[in-house]
C-alpha cells in the first residue's frame, strides 16, 4: 500500500512562497531602517528646519551649541530616548528643546517661545508622512545656567511603521 510522500506542489508554487518571503523580508528591513536614529533625524530636518518651519537653527545633539549672536532662537532634537520595536511598528519619545533669548531685561522671552510652540503644534498637526505619526506628549519649561537661556521642552510621541 505505498503512500506517495506529500509533496509541497510545482515549481510555481514554490516560487511563490519564496517570493512572499523575500517580499516579507525586504518590507521588514526598510521598516528597521526607517527606525534607525539616521533616518529619524532626516525625517524630523524634513519638517522643522527652515525659516518657513520651525527654525533654521536646527541642531540634533544633547548638547547647546555654541550660541552665536545673531541667533533669536534655536531648537535642538534631542532624540536619545529608545525606539521601542514592536515587530508591526516602533515607537519612541523625541524632545524638541526650543530657545529663544532672553528679553532685554534679561527675563524668560515667553512670546518668542509660545511662537516657536505654535508653529511646531503646526507642523505636528500637518506632517503627513505614510511611516512616521507623531503627536505631542506634553510640554515643560527649563532653564540652561551655562549658556544662562531659557527654554521650553515640548515632549513628542513618534510611532514608526
Amino acid at each position: 500500500s505505498g503512500h506517495q510522500p506529500c509533496m509541497a506542489g510545482d515549481g510555481k508554487e514554490i516560487r511563490k512562497i519564496l517570493d512572499l518571503l523575500l517580499h516579507n523580508i525586504m518590507r521588514d528591513l526598510e521598516q528597521m531602517n526607517r527606525m534607525t536614529v539616521g533616518a529619524i533625524e532626516d525625517y524630523l530636518d524634513s519638517i522643522l528646519r527652515g525659516a518657513d518651519k520651525l527654525t533654521e537653527n536646527l541642531f540634533y545633539e544633547e548638547k547647546v551649541p555654541a550660541i552665536k549672536d545673531s541667533w533669536e532662537s534655536f531648537a535642538v532634537v534631542d532624540c536619545m530616548n529608545p525606539i521601542r520595536d514592536h515587530q508591526s511598528h516602533a515607537v519612541g519619545t523625541i524632545l524638541i528643546k526650543l530657545y529663544a533669548r532672553q528679553n532685554p531685561y534679561g527675563t524668560k522671552n515667553s512670546g518668542k517661545l509660545f511662537e516657536m510652540e505654535k508653529a511646531l503644534n503646526r507642523i505636528i498637526e500637518d506632517a503627513d508622512d505614510e511611516h512616521y505619526f507623531i503627536t505631542r506628549m506634553g510640554a515643560y519649561a527649563d532653564y540652561d545656567a551655562v549658556n544662562d537661556i531659557f527654554f521650553d521642552i515640548v515632549q513628542l510621541n513618534l510611532i514608526i511603521t
